[in-house]
């Protein structure tokens, strides 16, 4: 599915050779994208919410533009590669908003962003990351994020940002 300045709701996109889904200046919401040969999503200056992303090749999201909102997906086993410029949810520019996504078994990283002197002001804030180790989070320091919580048990945080890691 290829959109500009559109709206993809309620799709299915599964087991195509490229990417499943690629939206520059879209909203898209409520899709399942899945075992697709390259990425889940790919895009910029949009908005991606509640989506289901599995199995996908190379990224579950991959975030070429800024000004997106990534907010409440849902990022199984992607990046089956391994490849290191993939992530369950990865962002390759500058001022976009990832938050309450849950990012599970990603064959490199959980959520990543690339470390470049240009890609700054990510916000990064409620999300939970589990099944890549120490890789769940890999952010470089120009990026805005809650605090970081990787223990098990009880919650000992009661800041609402908190990201979470097990």
């Amino acid at each position: 599915i290829y959109s500009v300045g559109g709206l993809i709701s309620g799709c299915v996109a599964r087991e195509n050779g490229g990417c499943g889904i690629n939206a520059n200046y879209c909203s898209v919401r409520d899709c399942q994208v899945w075992n697709n040969g390259n990425m889940g999503i790919y895009t910029g200056y949009s908005t991606v919410s509640g989506c289901y992303m599995g199995s996908n090749g190379q990224s579950g999201i991959y975030v070429i533009n800024g000004g997106c909102q990534i907010v409440g997906n849902n990022c199984y086993h992607n990046n089956t590669s391994g490849n290191t410029s993939s992530a369950g949810i990865f962002l390759y520019s500058a001022n976009n908003r990832i938050e309450d996504n849950h990012v599970t078994a990603s064959g490199y990283a959980g959520i990543q962003v690339v470390t470049s002197s240009y890609v700054t002001n990510n916000i990064i804030i409620r999300n939970t990351v589990s099944g890549n180790g120490a890789n769940n989070y890999i952010i470089p320091a120009n990026q805005v994020t809650g605090p970081l919580i990787n223990t098990t048990g009880t919650i000992t945080s009661a800041n609402p940002w908190a990201n979470f890691s097990f």
